[in-house]
């Protein structure tokens, strides 16, 4: 074990790597970028509840050069800057529980509950 940390008291729902010493992690009542020095964690909590309310992060992924990304349960597609959130695109109607880099260096894809995906540049 390289590290660990109490990252919430609710649920963690996705965790995402940006290099080798940052990551984020999202769940029922967070968003918290992490960076390992050692074997120290050091977290910082992401503030999202006047951009998105008070809804689920379902999963967490850097894409496109590293810009920071999140699901949310209400179907609602979060880009960061830094700690804070941004304004929700919805395109999905239902939660975002998957969220992956695309084959090309300018894409990325999320996979909703309603059974559909769709590529982003």
């Amino acid at each position: 074990m390289l590290g660990n940390a109490k990252v919430d008291p609710g649920q963690v729902f996705s965790a995402a790597w940006k290099n080798e010493t940052e990551f984020s992690t999202c769940g029922a009542k967070h968003m918290k970028v992490f960076t390992l020095s050692g074997a120290n964690l050091n977290g910082k909590k992401g503030s999202y509840l006047q951009s998105v309310g008070n809804i689920a992060l379902t999963c967490v992924a850097y894409v496109l050069n590293g810009v920071l990304v999140t699901g949310a349960q209400d179907g609602g597609l979060i880009k960061w800057a830094g700690s804070s959130a941004g304004k929700p695109i919805k395109q999905h109607t239902d939660a975002i529980w998957a969220i992956e880099k695309g084959a090309q260096a300018n894409t990325f894809v999320t996979g909703g509950n309603e059974g559909k995906i769709i590529i982003w540049n």
